[in-house]
């Protein structure tokens, strides 16, 4: 793969992530203080951690109750929220480790070809089915244009994420529907 492929998705996975950041700025302005370098929205590698960070938030009281009740029921740590925890690790990945690992896969092959003398008699030759014969005179067959037809998958190869051979354009549509239900869920003009 391609190391713009994977920068591309790297800055989809970037964008999405900085969405729900965004919205911790948002919450903060609508409940007074002004949003710092360290107001971002919660997300920890274990619930203890997230604990943590939410204990610093009601300090510096940038969320309200009920925004930080809400957020704690998306449980967004490593073993809650399928989506928002793979969402961060991989942006933090992104941004401090490497490239995000994604591969190319053949899905799926289809070629269509004339055949002039129509198709097998169906006889079997060492227990094998014969799908097509071709005489020994018969003229090579030659790709052309437009007679195959390859589709490829592009997938995440990150297994300790929980993405081995996830489809990237799939899960950057749930990525971006979770987010969007997240941010629907606070009511941010």
């Amino acid at each position: 793969m391609t190391p713009l492929l994977n920068a591309e998705v790297g800055a989809m996975i970037n964008s999405l992530r900085s969405s729900l950041d965004l919205l911790a700025a948002a919450l903060a302005l609508r409940n007074g203080p002004k949003p710092k370098t360290h107001t971002y929205f919660p997300i920890s590698d274990t619930r203890r951690k997230f604990r943590d960070r939410i204990k610093v938030i009601e300090n510096e009281k940038w969320l309200s109750k009920a925004e930080i009740t809400e957020i704690e029921n998306l449980r967004p740590y490593r073993g809650g929220d399928k989506l928002i925890w793979p969402l961060a690790k991989l942006d933090n990945l992104r941004k401090h480790d490497r490239l995000i690992h994604a591969t190319f896969e053949i899905s799926t092959f289809h070629m269509t070809m004339h055949i002039p003398h129509g198709v097998a008699d169906g006889r079997r030759i060492d227990d094998k089915t014969i799908l097509r014969r071709f005489p020994g005179n018969a003229p090579t067959f030659t790709f052309t244009q437009g007679n195959s037809h390859i589709t490829g998958d592009v997938t995440f190869d990150e297994p300790s994420l929980g993405l081995d051979k996830a489809q990237i354009i799939s899960l950057l549509r749930d990525f971006a529907k979770r987010c969007t239900e997240i941010i629907k869920l606070f009511d941010v003009p």
